[in-house]
């Protein structure tokens, strides 16, 4: 979209733990090569919050590379600086958390993905019953921006709810506006 220049940016937020890193930044990676189809002009950065995640996440890279060697040229890991990421990029593609706040305050539209080890996922699931799990979405009480939770949390899904806000502009802008509100 013209509006957007030539290079849009993604910011793919994986997590700060090493489970969410592990569960969340293969599938983004997935994600990542499914747009870059849609769009080879698409750029995306990846912040890590610590030298430990920076390892883990350029050996996910790395593995997914060989699937999609498009990926090599076209994401960027940087250490920390997750705010500036957020703040530079055209949207957020996230894992659940204090980081959808921060990229709500930023004004970034996102699409907010995420899947726990299956066991844990079934126990939390009995205890939780706000009908959204995205901070945006519960401080709105309606669904702002998309959630994807567990299996749902898929390439396609994600993929599409993140074409939506790359190619609507109409879409992009109202979601924004009522970030403000």
């Amino acid at each position: 979209k013209p509006e957007l220049g030539d290079q849009p940016l993604v910011c793919l937020m994986a997590g700060s733990r090493k489970s969410e890193v592990q569960l969340m930044a293969p599938l983004y990676f997935e994600v990542a090569s499914e747009l870059l189809k849609q769009n080879p002009l698409l750029q995306f950065v990846v912040p890590a919050a610590d030298d430990a995640r920076m390892a883990q996440i350029e050996e996910i890279l790395a593995q997914a590379v060989v699937k999609a060697p498009s990926l090599s040229s076209a994401v960027t890991l940087q250490l920390k600086g997750s705010h500036e990421a957020m703040a530079e990029s055209h949207l957020v593609i996230c894992t659940s958390g204090t980081t959808t706040l921060e990229a709500m305050l930023l004004g970034k539209p996102m699409v907010i993905a995420y899947r726990a080890a299956a066991l844990n996922y079934h126990l939390l699931k009995r205890f939780f019953k706000a009908p959204f799990f995205g901070l945006p979405n519960l401080l709105a009480n309606k669904r702002l921006v998309p959630e994807l939770l567990q299996d749902d949390a898929s390439v396609d899904a994600i993929t599409q709810e993140t074409l939506r806000f790359l190619n609507d502009d109409d879409y992009r802008h109202d979601v924004i506006q009522q970030f403000s509100e």
